[in-house]
């Protein structure tokens, strides 16, 4: 009787003992699977944050480049106020320079080319013929350059042609900086005046 409670008692032990264990390790996994759920949510809450930042990143330099792009379109619109421009021009008496408006047609190209004929062909009016060669730009600098069979002129008339070109296009073409003044292609020289071949005549 004494052997049969003993073997009963020794089995309840070990049965206790099976469901501790059991137990134990359920409490373990159970944390381990709490753990690696915290890590996994970590884990992916920085990577949100970083794709996040780069998207804010990306977004913020799209907004910069678009800016950037409309400051230039801006910049190289030339506006024209009630189809008028500064013209600088001699006056028929002095034959000094002079400023004053001068219409012109509706949706014209405002170019450098256009600007020094206006220039010329208001100079001729005063009797006086100034030939170009050509008219071009490079970077922000327009070059003309005139046919050495120009008429000659006092160095007084000359400075006033030379000025009259040079700011009517400074005035009208705000994205250009400077004029060079050239004589076919050559550096500039008359009786009066000499300049470098890239030497500017007017800057602003």
């Amino acid at each position: 009787m004494i052997r049969i409670r003993r073997t009963i008692l020794l089995f309840s032990v070990i049965i206790a003992s099976t469901f501790v264990l059991y137990g134990c390790n359920k409490n373990n996994k159970e944390e381990e699977t709490t753990t690696s759920n915290e890590i996994t949510t970590e884990t992916t809450i920085e990577t949100t944050s970083e794709e996040v930042k780069e998207m804010t990143t990306n977004t913020t330099e799209e907004i910069i480049t678009e800016q950037t792009i409309e400051s230039s379109s801006e910049e190289e619109t030339t506006e024209v106020k009630n189809n008028k421009i500064k013209l600088h021009s001699l006056n028929k008496d002095s034959y000094e320079t002079e400023e004053k408006n001068a219409d012109i047609e509706i949706d014209i190209a405002l170019t450098p080319q256009f600007l020094v004929d206006k220039v010329i062909n208001d100079i001729a009016e005063s009797g006086i013929i100034v030939k170009i060669d050509y008219v071009k730009t490079e970077d922000r600098t327009i070059i003309v350059s005139f046919k050495n069979d120009t008429a000659n002129v006092g160095s007084g008339v000359e400075i006033s042609i030379l000025d009259s070109i040079a700011k009517t296009l400074l005035d009208n073409l705000p994205i250009y900086d400077s004029v060079v003044y050239r004589n076919e292609d050559e550096a500039y020289e008359s009786g009066h005046i000499e300049l470098g071949i890239d030497e500017p005549y007017l800057s602003r």
